[in-house]
């Protein structure tokens, strides 16, 4: 008996320690998420000076091979990082590929859209429905979690497969691009998911709250190694050296809040030991410690 109640109270003592360190990594993974800076993003056309680098001239070709060409060019601007941008439309497909080549969570940030019989924008991305918040007015999101630019490709064609797409020039193509690109952070501020601090939006405790739980769930997934062109291969230095570089100054550039880091940081280191402390506490019930008349 006395065996059994021991390996109860070990048992009790282990899931309050190990609630008390998912505490602990929930609330850091929360901090990060309310210092991550929203900038209002844009969309301009223009032209490039020079060739791109080997990496995002591999990640356009790869998104080439999938049948589509090149229509518009320009950049993507959101707060101080700029990044080359390209339209491209499907040569028998009712759709259009918007690559953005600033490194992401699946390589370039790539997304294909089309447009419904009701003007519904049908987009789909890759790898970021843990971090969507809400969905423009006229727009459904969905998430392809695909491993490579070709299932991800696959997953919008069975997305509109036998709809009803409305036909779009490539003018107005980039035009429904650059308006999403600019109404969605004033989208999220209008709903309150996003709070002002030092000039620059982050997301508010609710908001950062409801990311960071999405994460927990999906981290594993996110983990699954993303193969393209541009990441892996001879190009896979270059890639990651630009990862590296981007993280580098938009942590340079971030405010640095200390403030909200202390107090949550604070708050969770009582969350954790609270946890261990009722951890112990049922351990020592659980092995007799709790009753007087125990020997």
């Amino acid at each position: 008996m006395d065996l059994i109640l021991g390996t109860l109270g070990a048992a009790l003592l282990c899931l309050g320690l190990w609630l008390g360190f998912q505490l602990l990594l929930m609330s850091v993974v929360l901090v990060q998420m309310l210092r991550v800076p929203f900038h209002p993003q844009r969309l301009q056309r223009g032209e490039w000076p020079g060739e791109l680098p080997s990496d995002q001239q591999a990640a356009v070709e790869e998104v080439q091979a999938l049948g589509f060409r090149i229509v518009a060019t320009g950049w993507h601007e959101a707060g101080p990082v700029r990044s080359p941008s390209l339209l491209l439309r499907h040569e028998t497909e009712p759709a259009f590929a918007n690559l953005v080549l600033s490194p992401g969570l699946a390589g370039y940030v790539l997304s294909f859209f089309s447009l419904d019989a009701a003007g519904i924008s049908l987009s789909t991305g890759n790898r970021i429905d843990w971090m969507t918040l809400a969905s423009l007015p006229g727009q459904q999101l969905a998430d392809a979690w695909a491993n490579t630019p070709a299932e991800h490709w696959q997953f919008h064609q069975a997305r509109i497969a036998g709809q009803a797409i409305q036909p779009l020039s490539d003018e107005e193509a980039w035009q429904h691009c650059a308006a999403s690109y600019e109404s969605f952070v004033p989208t999220l501020l209008e709903r309150s998911l996003l709070r002002t601090s030092q000039g620059i939006p982050h997301l508010s405790l609710r908001a950062a709250s409801r990311v960071a739980w999405q994460w927990r769930r999906v981290r594993r997934k996110l983990a699954v190694p993303y193969a393209s062109l541009a990441t892996e291969g001879e190009h896979q230095p270059s890639y990651s050296t630009r990862s590296y570089l981007l993280a580098e100054a938009t942590l340079a550039n971030r405010p640095a809040r200390r403030r909200l880091k202390a107090t949550v940081l604070l708050a969770s280191a009582a969350v954790f030991l609270l946890a261990w402390a009722l951890g112990v506490q049922l351990a020592d019930r659980a092995g007799g410690g709790g009753d007087p008349a125990a020997p």
